[in-house]
């Protein structure tokens, strides 16, 4: 679940909303915390009983979705600044990815907010927690 407010337009919050669940998906938090929630579920299965809340194995799962979290706003950030740089007169490094915006595209930005930014909240919901970011 999550909110996207945006300001200055609506570019980034739609940008946002169309790409916050494969950005999260490509973290290797997330990846690391698909993996362990299997071993988990694994090894309960195999025992036949729940885990607790207070297993560290549990703490570990919130942590790496905390995590991930923040990746996720981090990458969101940058690949949308190269979006950006790519479709409105900037242009990306060799890897696509760092921005090199020129000195005319940076002032569009400040002058015109082209692009705009938002506000975000997301929360995700497991069988324990709630962890909000």
């Amino acid at each position: 679940l999550a909110i996207f407010d945006g300001h200055a337009g609506v570019d980034c919050a739609d940008y946002c909303a169309s790409n916050i669940v494969e950005t999260l998906q490509n973290t290797n938090e997330w990846k690391n915390y698909k993996e362990l929630l299997r071993t988990l579920i694994s090894d309960r299965d195999s025992r036949g009983s729940k885990r607790k809340r207070s297993d560290p194995k549990v703490d570990e799962l919130n942590n790496l979705l905390s995590r991930a979290i923040v990746e996720t706003y981090i990458k969101l950030d940058e690949n949308f600044l190269t979006h950006l740089a790519k479709t409105h007169g900037g242009y990306a490094d060799e890897h696509g990815k760092t921005p090199v915006l020129s000195t005319e595209f940076k002032q569009e930005l400040n002058v015109h907010m082209i692009g705009g930014g938002c506000t975000a909240v997301c929360a995700i919901i497991t069988p324990t927690h709630v962890v909000v970011g």
